[in-house]
């Protein structure tokens, strides 16, 4: 075993290779892991733990992700459970647990392994061309020295974008924005962003149905559904929005402050611009008010939460 943790140490990557709480509703957030005992093995540390859009034209990467084997050294031994190791040197490892995509890994870094010894996690070495799909047809750049993260199939399911990129919003494949680089995008598995950081302030859909629309601010992170209306995002002016679904109650809520949207356009969350009297009951007999700045969550009724 220690010859394989010696072999294992030595590898170098090179160049570019292949390859969603403020609120219970939110999106699922990225694990984190929890600190355990270290063990030392040959230049390796290792602690057991549990780790857990396509793009529209724009700027290609030089090479699309390489699905070729890497040489047969990098394949790893399966281990009794999922593990993670602090790479000593820039490693090249196995990303899906095919064994046929692998990713430039960084020196002084901790990777997360599969029980198959794929990389599930880590921090890139090396500029990147990953796919964002899991059908492998779509594909996008990521920054070096930055964590990216890792589907079962190789694909990248988070990320920091190595450029600007103009990025499908919705699994059709019919609506895209624009996300900035050096910020992490979050991947459905057609290769649609579900989240980033818009790079301009954007108007874009509140609703399924796409009949409303709002004004997003640039340099915050964005949240969309499967339909490629806005989950969550900041507001760009003070806005007056619904808050019920049969749309006709109304508050205004504050420029650069976050807004989470139901299905119909409605908002579910948000901050208030102005002190304002809402309903605190069902049936809109009795209400209070409520000062600017407060976060309030609304009922599909159009009654706040208290």
């Amino acid at each position: 075993m220690s010859s394989l943790f010696s072999v294992l140490g030595n590898l170098f990557s090179g160049g570019s290779a292949g390859q969603r709480d403020a609120k219970s509703r939110r999106k699922p957030g990225r694990s984190r892991r929890p600190a355990q005992r270290v063990l030392r093995c040959e230049g390796l540390e290792s602690r057991n733990m549990f780790s857990a859009m396509s793009l529209l034209p724009a700027a290609r990467p030089a090479a699309a992700p390489a699905s070729t084997p890497a040489p047969a050294a990098l394949v790893r031994s399966a281990v009794a459970s999922p593990s993670s190791e602090t790479l000593r040197y820039n490693t090249n490892l196995w990303v899906n647990t095919a064994h046929t995509i692998w990713a430039p890994f960084k020196a002084g870094t901790v990777v997360d392994l599969r029980s198959d010894g794929s990389a599930s996690e880590g921090t890139l070495s090396n500029y990147f061309n990953g796919w964002t799909n899991s059908a492998h047809s779509v594909y996008q750049e990521f920054r070096p020295s930055t964590e990216t993260y890792f589907n079962s199939d190789g694909s990248v399911w988070a990320g920091v974008l190595q450029n600007n990129a103009n990025l499908w919003i919705n699994t059709a494949h019919t609506m895209s924005a624009t996300f900035k680089a050096g910020t992490q995008a979050s991947f459905a598995s057609d290769g649609s962003a579900w989240g980033g950081t818009l790079e301009y302030t954007t108007t874009l859909w509140v609703n399924s149905a796409h009949t409303i629309s709002e004004t997003f601010q640039a340099g915050y992170d964005m949240q969309f559904t499967s339909n490629g209306s806005v989950y969550s995002g900041e507001l760009a002016y003070n806005s007056s929005l619904w808050t019920n679904s049969a749309h006709n109650t109304w508050t205004t809520f504050k420029a650069g402050t976050e807004a989470m949207f139901n299905s119909d356009g409605s908002v579910y969350d948000g901050t208030l611009a102005y002190n304002t009297n809402l309903y605190t009951n069902a049936a809109h007999t009795t209400y209070r008010q409520f000062a600017a700045g407060n976060d309030v969550s609304f009922r599909a009724d159009g009654s706040v939460y208290v």
